[in-house]
């Protein structure tokens, strides 16, 4: 059979298909600005068909990209945050008033150097001061003195026995001094007790190097003749032994001079008084300088030709044990022993002297005590059994249990956070403070 002759009309032309871009892209080398609607497949071999809704390519949506979300994230890490500082910040604070009471006293104590139980102890410092001032003096002399002191002899022989003049007397150093022109008879040994006579020496040269402190001395002729009494028969210092001089010295009128040496004491010992209380060990009590000696005053030439008086000054600085002193005086007034520490305060009010003003406290064995006045004494508290009673006790509780404990007067408990209402377990969390009016 003929077919029909088709014609170029009868020729169907495919349409190119152009490519779908991604939602919100633009197809590239296109000037237009509108957005390329999606391609359908269309099935050309089924009529009647139903064709498929368009496809819509939407952007997913990720769960932390939430508002909502966000601001549960951050209330979360802002509770976290809140816990943990309200656990660094825990701690509770205890401010207690200890119970005191007002005194008076007026009365003498004996301190001593080395105490027994119960009894008052005392120390002392030694502070040294040099002054020197310039003074109008005549034309330089030439002087030779020996040095002098007092000395003890001991003779631990059954008998009297008789040293002649100028008996030698020798110092560790060698050093020699001899009785004056008139022998002495010492008395012998009587039970335990050494026969004892207290004599005056001299030194055996001039100069200042027998100018020596308390020290002991050997009977050397006894040593050269080897007689055994070397052994009973010896010596010891009374006074230092001073006075010695080989040289030129620069003579004053002597009123002048004790009035200036008197003045360059009391300047002196305002200085020791100074410096004894800025350099007081801490709970220490200093009483400044109960006892000042001075040396020989030094009449010099300086460099530039002008006489100087040059004096060494020693002040002794009294020194009481605040806690030993305030438990002893409290035994005086109520007449028993505390089992608990006490102290006393205010000893601006206390008046406590020497009643030996003359007395050197580095040859006391115990030394009286003048003391009068009104103090504050101040009951001590264990701070820590306090602190341990309080333990994980409620804020309410705590404030009463602690106004109960022995020697409290006042108790005042602050609990940070404020919303906690409990003590912390913890004792390093717990800070006791002492409001003491101890100065």
């Amino acid at each position: 059979m003929n077919q029909p002759k088709k014609t170029i009309r009868d020729i169907r032309i495919k349409k190119k298909e152009q490519p779908v871009p991604a939602p919100g892209h633009e197809i590239q080398g296109s000037t237009s600005f509108e957005r390329v609607r999606p391609r359908i497949s269309v099935n050309h071999t089924t009529k009647g068909a139903t064709p498929p809704p368009p496809r819509i390519h939407k952007k997913e949506v990720s769960a932390t990209s939430s508002p909502y979300m966000l601001w549960i994230i951050a209330l979360g890490v802002c509770l976290v945050a809140l816990i943990m500082i309200a656990r660094l910040w825990y701690r509770a604070d205890i401010t207690v008033t200890p119970r005191f009471e007002n005194i008076s006293y007026e009365g003498t104590v004996n301190a001593y150097r080395y105490p027994k139980d119960k009894q008052l102890r005392f120390d002392f410092m030694i502070i040294e001061e040099t002054l020197s001032e310039y003074v109008q003096a005549p034309d330089p002399q030439y002087i030779q003195e020996r040095a002098s002191g007092n000395i003890t002899i001991i003779n631990n022989e059954l008998a009297p026995q008789r040293f002649s003049p100028e008996t030698r007397f020798e110092t560790p150093e060698g050093l020699i001094f001899k009785l004056g022109p008139n022998g002495v008879t010492v008395p012998a040994r009587s039970g335990d007790t050494p026969g004892m006579l207290e004599v005056t020496v001299f030194a055996e040269d001039y100069g200042e190097s027998y100018n020596v402190g308390l020290t002991d001395f050997v009977i050397p002729g006894w040593r050269e003749i080897n007689n055994p009494k070397f052994e009973t028969q010896f010596a010891r210092s009374v006074t230092p032994m001073t006075g010695g001089f080989d040289g030129v010295t620069y003579g004053i009128d002597p009123e002048t001079k004790e009035a200036l040496k008197n003045r360059m004491i009391a300047e002196a010992t305002d200085r020791i008084t100074k410096r004894g209380a800025a350099e007081v060990p801490v709970h220490f009590k200093s009483l400044g300088a109960v006892f000042v000696s001075a040396s020989d005053a030094r009449i010099e030439e300086d460099d530039q030709g002008k006489t100087v008086m040059t004096l060494d000054v020693r002040g002794e600085i009294l020194l009481l044990h605040k806690d030993n002193f305030s438990m002893r005086l409290a035994r005086e007034i109520y007449g028993q022993d505390f089992a608990d520490p006490v102290r006393i305060t205010q000893y601006n009010t206390l008046d406590i002297a020497l009643a030996d003003p003359q007395t050197s406290l580095g040859d006391a064995s115990f030394i009286p005590l003048r003391i009068a006045g009104d103090a504050l004494l101040e009951w001590t508290i264990d701070q820590e059994a306090l602190r341990n009673q309080l333990l994980d006790i409620p804020k309410k509780d705590a404030t009463r249990i602690a106004q109960a404990f022995p020697h409290v007067a006042d108790a005042r408990v602050r609990i940070r956070p404020f919303w906690r209402f409990r003590i912390p377990l913890d004792p390093e969390a717990v800070r006791m403070r002492i409001q003491s009016k101890v100065q």
